[in-house]
């Protein structure tokens, strides 16, 4: 499998993905892999963020 050194290191990705989704959830996987878990919230349309 290649790999390249990442654009964004573990800090700087979760800092992103807070910005943009306010209440996510991180979990780390294995070989650097993560995810990122998001619930729309109830009752109201979301602000654009962007």
């Amino acid at each position: 499998m290649p790999v390249r050194d990442p654009d964004m290191d573990w800090g700087e990705v979760r800092r992103a993905a807070r910005d943009r989704l306010p209440g996510c959830r991180f979990r780390r996987h294995l070989l650097w892999r993560y995810s990122v878990v998001w619930d729309k919230p109830r009752g109201g349309d979301c602000e654009r963020v962007g």
